[in-house]
């Protein structure tokens, strides 16, 4: 599970919860604050959508994550006290950055080949190739299209134009 996995209204009681950490920490160097369902919904009244059911799914969510751990009305005038567990939160936001460098490198690999293609187009491959080998017409004329359309007339890769072309050869 990673942390970009979590949805919307997930990840604002998220964000709400770690303000609420950061605030009674750094006022109080309180490690968990009470803070009842009840708070939750007034503070997020004003979006559409966050009821009692949504914020206490988002709220068992972080918990099974380990996001946060919650006392059951063991906090003041029987609300639930949350601790934010910011080892799991490391943890996940490394998982996240993992997958978009996973990712990124997939893109990557892929672009690379595409110029390494570009790059090659002029030349003859030399593995494979026979002595007086004939290559037909419809072969040719196959491969001089493919290439074509990859490529300008300058050897850059068409995708760096664009549909309709920049500078002065679009003009």
């Amino acid at each position: 599970m990673r942390l970009t996995q979590l949805t919307p209204s997930e990840s604002a009681v998220f964000e709400q919860i770690q303000f609420l950490d950061n605030h009674f920490k750094t006022k109080f160097g309180l490690e968990c604050f009470s803070q009842s369902i009840q708070q939750f919904i007034n503070f997020f009244a004003d979006k559409q959508g966050y009821t009692r059911r949504t914020i206490q799914n988002a709220l068992r969510k972080l918990e099974s994550l380990g996001l946060i751990s919650i006392a059951y009305n063991q906090g003041f005038k029987g609300a639930n006290l949350y601790y934010v567990n910011l080892d799991k939160l490391e943890e996940l936001r490394k998982a996240s950055l993992d997958a978009s460098t996973k990712a990124c490198e997939k893109v990557k690999a892929v672009f690379q080949k595409f110029l390494n293609i570009a790059v090659n187009a002029g030349k003859e491959p030399v593995e494979n190739a026979e002595e007086g080998m004939e290559i037909t017409s419809e072969e040719s004329f196959a491969h001089d299209l493919a290439i074509n359309e990859m490529l300008a007339e300058n050897g850059i890769p068409m995708s760096f134009y664009g549909e309709d072309g920049y500078g002065e050869d679009s003009l």
